[in-house]
């Protein structure tokens, strides 16, 4: 996803159908929580645009840009 926040960035989005192992937050000061969700159970507080990459996941979009529109 290209997405403008206060500069440019990309943003690399990946999907697995399996996992081993617990997940850890290696980045406590910027992040809360890691827990995982069913797609359709997403907490309130999602951020936009990785609400938007998730709809472009369930349809098949693999890229988008986001924050560009006036």
């Amino acid at each position: 996803m290209h997405r403008k926040a206060n500069d440019e960035r990309i943003d690399f989005f990946v999907s697995s159908d399996t996992w081993e192992g617990e997940i850890e937050n290696m980045e406590p000061e910027k992040c809360d929580e890691l827990a995982w969700f069913a797609l359709d159970q997403l907490p309130e507080n999602t951020i936009d645009y990785v609400q938007k990459a998730l709809a472009n996941f369930r349809s098949d979009t693999w890229f988008d840009s986001y924050g560009w529109e006036d």
